[in-house]
Parts: structure tokens; sequence; C-alpha cells
């Protein structure tokens, strides 16, 4: 016979037992946040690459991501740098390795989840070197 389980507490959980399958052992963890479930993309809007420890580096807040091409565009809308932003930090240079200039940059962000959803970002960024 079909058996299903469901407990609700925050989130809910459902399971289908199965016939010839069964359970020994059961245990079930309470999710936050930052659970493995969470589809996590957040971007910065300060960048500060002055040496200082704070801001240096343009960090992507991921979870759920498996893909995420990021563009930075200035204020013409020229593209001055994409990366892979599963697997590179942007630290303030273009393309070509030159430090870009202060100044308020837009960055683009297009992705995949693990769930095969695609997600799309936007934000600006000010970009201070002399802080």
């Amino acid at each position: 016979p079909h058996q299903k389980l469901l407990i609700l507490r925050s989130f809910f959980y459902a399971m289908k037992l199965s016939s010839p399958y069964y359970f020994d052992n059961f245990e079930v963890y309470l999710c936050n946040k930052d659970s493995l479930l969470s589809v996590i993309c957040e971007l910065p809007n300060v960048l500060t690459p002055n040496q200082d420890g704070h801001n240096d580096l343009y960090e992507v807040k991921l979870n759920n991501i498996q893909k995420l091409d990021i563009q930075i565009l200035n204020r013409w809308g020229n593209v001055v740098k994409t990366y892979d932003g599963t697997k590179e930090i942007w630290d303030g240079r273009d393309q070509s390795g030159t430090p870009l200039t202060e100044g308020i940059y837009y960055v683009k962000a297009i992705g995949e989840t693990t769930f095969g959803d695609v997600i799309t970002k936007q934000q600006f960024v000010h970009l201070i070197r002399a802080f």
C-alpha cells in the first residue's frame, strides 16, 4: 500500500513510500533561509578595491546557483568585464586587467539554479578607489 508522510513546521517535507520499500530509521532536520533548498543570488552595491580588507572584491553570495554569467557595464552601456560568477570574483579591473576609474557601474547577472530555473538580477555598483 502507498503511504504518505507530511511534516508541517516552517517548511514542509513530503515523502511517498511505495511497497516493497520501507524505512527503518527517519530523521528530520529543520531548514533555515540558507538551507539546501534556498536559491540565493545577492549582488553587492559597492566595491572599494583599495587593499584595506573591506569590499576589496566583488563577491556575489550564491546558493543553489550552478551557472552565473556576469557583465559589468560602464555609464555608456559598454561591457567592460564579463566573467563566471560561480568561479571568479571581480577586483575592479576591466577585461584586459586595467583598473577601472571610480564611478557607478551596472551589473547584469543571468544564471541557472540547480533546479533548472533561469534567474536574472541587475544592480548598480559604486566603484570607489580612494576610501
